[in-house]
């Protein structure tokens, strides 16, 4: 089955209704005619498998991206966060193993209540939302139903 529809501005409209009651077909120079296939059930459920097989390589892809951003956010953005590599511990509590202060090897003393140690938390969110962002639109982008969409090249009409 295939649905024929003809898209045009508001004024447009307006003037084509006027001139059917005048009994006139008059249309506008620039419309443009859009026949939609409907596609079929097999064609639904091929291109739903498709559809979960990039949803699947986009979340791993994700999830590769956040391990990553995490590490380039306690290496190069966050530097005062704390990294057993990097600080040695300063102050610590013997029972529940918390740590209170660390130095690096500057002998510069961070403590959590550092800024840069406080605002680690809003950076993994701000990776979060960004990842969550680009693998949608990657998504959307990807399976757009664009292909069953065919433009009609006879655009201009014979008053």
């Amino acid at each position: 089955m295939e649905i024929a529809l003809i898209s045009t501005s508001t004024s447009t409209k307006k003037r084509q209704r006027k001139n059917l009651r005048r009994g006139k077909k008059l249309f506008p120079i620039f419309e443009r005619r859009i026949i939609m296939h409907t596609p079929s059930i097999q064609e639904k459920k091929s291109q739903s498998k498709v559809n979960v097989k990039l949803c699947g390589f986009i979340f791993l892809i994700a999830i590769l991206l956040f391990s990553l951003g995490i590490n380039f956010l306690k290496t190069d953005v966050f530097t005062h966060y704390y990294n057993p590599d990097r600080h040695q511990i300063v102050e610590q509590d013997k029972d529940t193993m918390t740590i209170y202060a660390w130095k690096d090897s500057a002998g510069n003393i961070y403590t959590p209540s550092d800024s840069e140690v406080e605002y680690f938390p809003y950076g993994i969110s701000a990776l979060i939302i960004a990842l969550l962002i680009s693998g949608t639109v990657t998504y959307s982008l990807l399976t757009r139903k664009n292909r069953n969409v065919v433009f009609d090249k006879d655009i201009l009409l014979r008053n």
